[in-house]
């Protein structure tokens, strides 16, 4: 049984006194509402905070109002507290608070993907409490398979839609009139689509790296200053997680995407193809040379692009956008002579054979990409942070091969110092004082360190996962600016896992949520 915290908490909590002379009442909501439920980032809460006066015929004295979850991000009553509330009179305050992404919201949660925010009040007769409840869940993700993905552009609309290759059926995705991007690549790690952002398609002075989830919302990942002034058109992402970018030009870049981090920049002799993507069978990245009609190769470990086998006469030179399905079929999808239509053809890379299918409504700027690996899209059973919170024997079975040494002198040798760590709240220091973002960061890796090592120990993950935890632990041991990814990543793996069925006589031990607090209870302190 999953721990009951997990559980939806719905409904304003407030806690107040008998009426009394003076007396107040609080009451708050979230975007309007007592509870809000959040499955794609970066969102914005809008927090309204109202304090009444209760009391019949008299005024009454607000003397303190404070709001230990947000007070670290700058959050402060005003009109400040001592202030005289007339009959019948309130005063209001609001604050905004930005959560980036899911980990943002465990931080404010204490390692659980939820948290309240209460407002505590008082006057010279008592005292009350209203609270608001958050609750998170990762931003949905695309399947890998033999969808195709495809974005148009018009002025400033972009729009994103599924293609079906096989019957031709396409479904709307989303519209933004936010964000102009282009070079998508789907990330089979993750199931989110990368793109870059390009607001004036031009060489882009700004450029960011965005992220696409399944429902179309879009969340702002970072800016690219690494990447500033050129125009990003052509992208894919490869079976580790590598985004493998190139502009209208010759210069190409390469994206560590669990790390977040520009891993290679360079230049080729020739042009660069408009359109190219990962071939699942050999994963080798094949285009298409619009300025020769050929096809083409790219090698991102040495920069080498080179064309090669016949012509394509009936593509011909034309500006294409392409993607591969699983069974190494690479399609591309290119402007013809009619502008009212494009072409949709099937490539075989191997002959250099390229298949009409279809005619198509015009993309004007567009793009396509998919997910054709099938074995990164299948997570292997594994088990999240809330398991090992609540299942001692699980945990004694992990620990019985060995310790587990996070870092020199932070040896995990006992329940209870495992337990110190999953339950360590990151936004607290040791003393109760709040931690920096830095610190807070460190201590959500360590306890996802913790439980993909005892995965690693009692199931057997895939090499992807495997990747992803000495990333992470490289990540730690160094402290370096690729920590959220790599925390990320790791979340999305142990989640996924979580939801599926443990191997045939995997034994966890009964739920013991009870022992497991009294024994975080014990222990202080964090990693």
């Amino acid at each position: 049984m999953r721990p009951t915290s997990w559980g939806i908490f719905l409904g304003t909590l407030l806690l107040a006194g008998q009426a009394s002379a003076h007396d107040l009442k609080c009451t708050t909501q979230v975007n309007g509402e007592s509870s809000l439920v959040l499955s794609s980032y970066p969102a914005t809460l809008h927090f309204h905070y109202q304090v009444s006066n209760t009391h019949p015929t008299l005024p009454s004295e607000l003397l303190t109002a404070e709001d230990p979850l947000l007070a670290p991000f700058g959050w402060s009553f005003t009109p400040a507290p001592p202030v005289t509330i007339p009959v019948g009179d309130s005063v209001t305050y609001d604050f905004d608070h930005t959560i980036n992404s899911l980990a943002d919201c465990e931080a404010l949660g204490g390692g659980t993907p939820s948290f309240s925010d209460t407002l505590e009040i008082g006057w010279d007769t008592g005292s009350a409490q209203c609270s608001t409840f958050v609750e998170c869940k990762a931003s949905p993700q695309f399947t890998c398979g033999d969808t195709l993905y495809v974005s148009s552009r018009v002025a400033t609309v972009t729009d994103l839609h599924s293609l079906d290759p096989t019957t031709f059926a396409t479904a709307p995705i989303s519209t933004t009139v936010e964000w102009g991007y282009d070079a998508m690549g789907l990330n089979p790690l993750d199931g989110h689509i990368y793109a870059i952002s390009n607001e004036h398609l031009i060489p882009d002075p700004n450029p960011h790296l965005i992220r696409i989830a399944s429902d179309g919302s879009i969340e702002d990942v970072r800016p690219l200053p690494e990447l500033a002034g050129h125009e990003w058109i052509i992208g894919t992402v490869t079976r580790t997680g590598t985004y493998v970018l190139g502009d209208f030009g010759t210069t190409w870049a390469t994206i560590d995407l669990p790390t977040l981090t520009v891993t290679q920049t360079g230049h080729t002799f020739d042009h660069l193809p408009l359109a190219w993507a990962v071939n699942p069978l050999d994963n080798i990245i094949y285009g298409y040379n619009s300025y020769t009609a050929r096809l083409c190769t790219f090698d991102p470990t040495t920069g080498v692009l080179a064309d090669y086998g016949p012509t394509l006469p009936n593509v011909g030179i034309q500006p294409c956008s392409g993607s591969f399905t699983t069974d190494g079929t690479f399609y591309l999808q290119c402007y013809t002579v009619n502008p009212l239509e494009n072409a949709l053809f099937a490539v075989n890379v191997t002959t250099s054979v390229a298949t009409f299918l279809t005619t198509q409504a015009p993309l004007a700027i567009g793009d396509m990409t998919s997910c054709p690996f099938l074995t990164p899209a299948t997570p292997r059973p594994l088990q999240d942070r809330g398991f090992y919170l609540t299942h001692e024997q699980a945990l004694d079975r992990c620990l019985a091969t060995g310790s587990i040494e996070l870092a020199p002198g932070v040896v995990i040798d006992s329940v209870q110092r495992a337990l110190q760590v999953l339950w360590a709240n990151p936004a607290l220091e040791m003393q109760g004082a709040p931690a920096t973002p830095e610190r807070a960061l460190r201590t959500q890796l360590a306890r996802e360190l913790v439980v993909g090592e005892c995965n690693r120990r009692l199931f057997t993950p895939s090499s992807d996962f495997a990747q992803a935890m000495q990333d992470a632990e490289n990540q730690w041991l160094t402290g370096t600016s690729g920590q959220q990814g790599a925390l990320e990543r790791l979340l999305s793996l142990h989640h996924q896992g979580a939801q599926l069925t443990p191997p045939r006589g995997f034994q966890s031990g009964p739920s013991t949520p009870v022992h497991a607090v009294d024994l975080m209870q014990s222990v202080g302190g964090t990693p």
